[in-house]
């Protein structure tokens, strides 16, 4: 019951959270026994007055993470902030890949050269075809 509602409550707690993914699961775990609580309470009760004794989602977020150990959010703004500069670095270095090959083959045409050194042997006729068994 108010599988949606709960979803959407959540979804917008999301953003505030500042932890990572087991926690926030453990957060949606958490509003849906508050829900479950409320309503073994008063089984037919709204959605409006079950948000209203969860309160808004910020202040549900903030109830959360003082449950938390001291230095989770810092360290998941640091991860976060981390991921985020990889992610930029490895599309920038995508976007230099392809603009040097861009440069590449607009310079050369989509031509490209190859040297290999090849040796050549000619036999004379009187000479014979080199064999593996030896000439007596």
């Amino acid at each position: 019951m108010y599988e949606q509602e709960i979803r959407t409550y959540c979804r917008s707690a999301r953003g505030q959270l500042r932890c990572g993914r087991e926690q926030r699961q453990k957060f949606e775990r958490y509003v849906k026994a508050g829900v479950q609580d409320y309503l073994q309470e008063k089984p037919d009760a709204s959605w409006a007055e079950i948000e209203q004794a969860l309160g808004v989602p910020a202040d549900a977020v903030e109830l959360y993470m003082s449950t938390l150990p001291e230095g989770t959010a810092e360290h998941w703004i640091s991860a976060r902030r981390l991921r985020f500069r990889l992610g930029i670095a490895a599309t920038c270095l995508v976007v230099a890949v392809l603009i040097g090959c861009l440069a590449f083959f607009s310079i050369t045409d989509g031509i490209l050269v190859f040297e290999s050194k090849e040796t050549v042997i000619y036999l004379d006729d009187d000479v014979p075809f080199p064999t593996a068994e030896p000439i007596v």
